[in-house]
């Protein structure tokens, strides 16, 4: 009678224990898994906060456009302010530098696609079809999207030229020396590439000037 009594109580104190581990295991399961979910909340505030900035600089760089083209379709300019933005971060340049780049190419229209210069270069970044070439060899001359990255991307080896030249001149020389470089080539010393593209560069200094009087970019 007592051994078969220690046994039931042995048995009770087994199943006792091993539920109280098996309690524990899973408290233990329910805390990394609360862990886990804060984890996951606090990544979701960072991108939340991310795309925050994103749609911040997008809503400024419409606000540049609707400033300078005041009956611009919303279409439009929301087209071109987004492709802006993610051009800055995808070439990693400033976005107001695309935007002058756009504005004294072709006065920031998107969906004016049938806009040439005078040499055939088209889209809003005015891109000559060599230039395109070079970049994207077995691009579509055609597709302006293309274009226009290949244009931005071109943009920013101007940029980076004009820093290696101007590294301790102030944001709007370098912009202005980007700018030459864009439309005369980068082959071009400072001066020479200033000069060669004099008509255009009084055109960015125009820019420089009405940008700061309207208060934007």
């Amino acid at each position: 009678m007592k051994t078969k009594l220690l046994f039931t109580v042995s048995l009770i104190l087994l199943i006792a224990i091993f539920g109280i581990r098996e309690h524990d295991k899973r408290i233990a399961e329910l805390e990394q898994t609360i862990r886990d979910r804060e984890k996951q909340i606090e990544t979701l505030k960072e991108e939340k906060a991310e795309l925050q900035v994103v749609v911040d600089e997008v809503d400024a760089a419409e606000a540049a456009i609707k400033a300078v083209n005041p009956d611009i379709l919303p279409e439009e300019s929301h087209a071109l302010a987004i492709r802006q933005v993610a051009k800055a971060h995808k070439y990693g340049i400033p976005r107001e530098l695309i935007t002058y780049r756009d504005w004294s190419e072709a006065d920031l229209r998107w969906l004016d696609l049938n806009r040439k210069g005078p040499c055939g270069e088209h889209s809003t970044a005015q891109v000559w079809r060599p230039t395109f070439r070079v970049l994207r060899p077995t691009g579509d001359y055609n597709d302006m999207d293309q274009v226009y990255d290949a244009g931005t991307q071109y943009l920013a080896d101007c940029y980076r030229m004009a820093q290696k030249w101007k590294p301790n001149a102030d944001k709007k020389e370098v912009y202005r020396l980007t700018l030459a470089f864009y439309n005369a080539g980068m082959s071009h010393k400072p001066d020479n590439a200033l000069y060669k593209a004099r008509v255009h560069v009084r055109r960015v200094d125009g820019i420089l000037v009405k940008a700061e009087r309207l208060g934007v970019v």
